[in-house]
């Protein structure tokens, strides 16, 4: 069965056909696919710090229930996010199509009215913020969490329209100097966070200088824009530009339902937890959340770069080439996942209690869940990229939110059932079994018109090349005693597996890919 839209032998579906034709893209490009890595790794290092930095300052500066509290408020206010109405990606599109056929006057109308609509957007909703955090009961929130939600909340709104700005870096082929834009505010934003919290400042006073980072980070990003970006300068925001940006969201609720589908996944549950079972729990469950979210770094790093690349390559109908990228992207993100799972394994126990500043112990049997669900997440979510890059995520999207509400519904009934964080964590697991892994390959195979057990396949084949590393792993904890001597044997030997491991995932050719990729990233010989 061909996929919805489009002919059986065709790939390209109309709406991108329409939108882009075959010669204003680009061809497949290593070095620029590099480039994009090299500047997304930097953006999860600096996200993997500030994640790690700031656990053991927070717990310092505040009590685990303040810090859980602070994590229930991050979660309350993330749907404002819901209001960019998934028309940022879908704007996007639009803004590359206007910048591929040089035509500069399109590409300044429709970033002004999609900014303008934004814009209006947020001036709307700030009342309203105002209104529900100070009047709305809450429980028994104090008048300082109540301005606490208003702070966060107004950093959260900014980012609606900044977000706009952010897409029109990726719409001129400059995605590694808007990465670059989101690396330098994230270093300030760490340093900035790190000092509030060694000063011990209270709640409130965080929740400003969360604000002020947010500011700084808009402001970065429409400085860079407009000197980069000539187009962005005779940009107007009005009223009637507001109105034309209306016609700009055609087509985007299916991925404002992705980003629904998102934010229930991974806030809702916190929510769900904090009603059941109180902010400490949440602290504590956030904390086992926080040291496995590593593992889901390698598909953070790679998609923006390859997702670009495959739109090239949807567009062209080149669909043996799609299925390659797909089955390599989908070995290296499982690889790398499979590492890294393996890496928290001997870790984690190793500093946990000191990382957490002795206020929680570990649970190995969440830890094990949790990473499980990760690696799992890995190789599912991977597969669905040339879905998205083609903009036939329609069934991702319901899928999505299928996962999303039986998350929510399954631990809902876990913790009514008293089986606590763990049972809660193994809920949203089999959620993503069911509405993940067994349906988002297959639909990906569909599409691509290969059989469901290629995808499959290469998630074995990436987790098969992980025996050398598992072995290793099980020789150090088997005669290594516990604590940081077995960490730093691990250590020392994991990079000795690295070349039989790569062999092992990737094959000899796929190997000579990789590293042709990077001389030529590098400026080298890409023969």
């Amino acid at each position: 069965m061909g996929p919805p839209g489009g002919a059986r032998n065709e790939i390209c579906p109309p709406a991108v056909a329409e939108m882009i034709s075959s010669g204003d893209i680009e061809a497949f490009s290593s070095a620029r696919l590099m480039r994009g890595l090299a500047s997304s790794v930097l953006g999860q290092v600096l996200t993997f710090t500030q994640a790690i930095l700031l656990v053991p300052l927070f717990l310092r500066a505040w009590n685990t229930d303040e810090y859980g509290r602070w994590l229930a408020v991050l979660a309350a206010v993330a749907p404002l996010a819901l209001l960019d109405l998934g028309g940022q990606a879908f704007i996007g599109n639009s803004l590359a199509h206007a910048f591929a056929q040089g035509d500069e006057e399109e590409f300044r109308r429709k970033a002004s009215s999609g900014l303008s609509l934004f814009v209006f957007l947020v001036l709307a909703a700030f009342p309203i913020l105002l209104i529900a955090s100070f009047c709305f009961p809450f429980g028994n929130l104090s008048p300082q969490w109540r301005a606490i939600i208003v702070l966060v909340g107004t950093a959260q709104l900014l980012s609606v329209p900044g977000g706009v700005l952010v897409s029109c870096f990726r719409a001129t082929g400059q995605l590694a100097r808007g990465n670059m834009v989101g690396n330098v505010s994230r270093v300030i934003g760490v340093v900035l966070f790190a000092l509030a919290l060694l000063v011990k400042v209270s709640p409130l006073i965080y929740a400003a200088v969360f604000l002020f980072t947010g500011v700084i980070t808009t402001s970065a990003v429409i400085f860079e824009a407009r000197r980069k970006i000539p187009a962005l300068r005779g940009i107007v925001l009005s009223w009637s530009k507001a109105k034309e940006g209306r016609s700009l969201l055609r087509g985007s609720l299916v991925y404002w339902v992705v980003s629904l589908s998102q934010i229930l996944n991974l806030q809702g549950l916190l929510l769900v937890l904090s009603g059941f079972l109180g902010d400490t729990a949440v602290a504590f469950f956030s904390t086992h959340r926080a040291a496995v979210g590593i593992i889901s770094y390698p598909t953070s790093l790679l998609q923006p770069a390859v997702w670009s690349e495959l739109s090239f390559l949807v567009a062209r109908k080149q669909t043996a080439r799609i299925e390659k990228v797909v089955v390599l992207s989908v070995r290296a993100v499982v690889l790398l996942a499979g590492v890294l799972a393996l890496a928290l394994w001997v870790a984690v126990p190793v500093v946990f209690s000191l990382w957490t500043r002795h206020r929680f112990a570990l649970q190995s049997s969440l830890l094990a869940v949790l990473v499980l669900q990760a690696v799992m997440m890995s190789g599912w979510s991977t597969s669905a990229w040339p879905l998205l890059a083609a903009n036939q995520h329609s069934r991702l999207a319901a899928w999505s939110l299928a996962n999303a509400l039986l998350t929510i519904a399954s631990t809902t009934v876990a913790l009514s059932l008293g089986w606590g964080v763990l049972g809660a964590a193994v809920a949203t697991t089999v959620a993503d079994v069911l509405c993940g892994l067994a349906v988002f390959p297959r639909l990906a195979a569909r599409f691509v018109h290969i059989p469901s057990s290629r995808i499959y396949g290469a998630m074995g084949r990436a987790i098969a090349a992980l025996l050398p590393v598992v072995i290793a792993c099980l020789v150090c904890i088997h005669f290594v005693p516990f604590g940081w001597a077995r960490l730093v044997l691990c250590s020392l030997i994991a990079p000795i597996l690295l070349v039989p491991t790569l062999w092992m995932g990737f094959g000899r050719g796929g190997v000579a890919q990789i590293f042709t990729g990077l001389r030529a990233a590098t400026g080298g010989s890409a023969k």
